[in-house]
């Protein structure tokens, strides 16, 4: 009967837990939204701060162009050296 009772307790957890996320990611897209729709009516200076927030360096080097982002984007393999990689923009000018 304590088995069962840990698995009930277990079950509730994580679906307490799934609905706390479901709601966070619902405020994240509502929040998404909101400054996608703000962006288009901000000024040029507005829009440089919020490029400052967002990007921690930019380094030119011999026509090569790299842009390094405050906030990596989330793993998209087993290899967190890839994550590492994927926070950088690199173009050739």
């Amino acid at each position: 009967m304590a088995q069962l009772e840990e698995q009930r307790e277990e079950i509730r957890a994580a679906s307490e837990a799934e609905r706390e996320l479901t709601l966070i990611v619902g405020q994240l897209e509502l929040f998404s939204a909101r400054v996608r729709e703000s962006l288009n009516v901000l000024d040029w200076t507005a829009k440089r701060d919020v490029l400052r927030l967002m990007v921690r360096r930019i380094e030119i080097d011999d026509g090569h162009i790299e842009i390094v982002f405050r906030v990596p984007p989330p793993p998209s393999g087993p290899d967190q050296a890839d994550a590492r990689r994927g926070q950088r923009c690199t173009a050739d000018r």
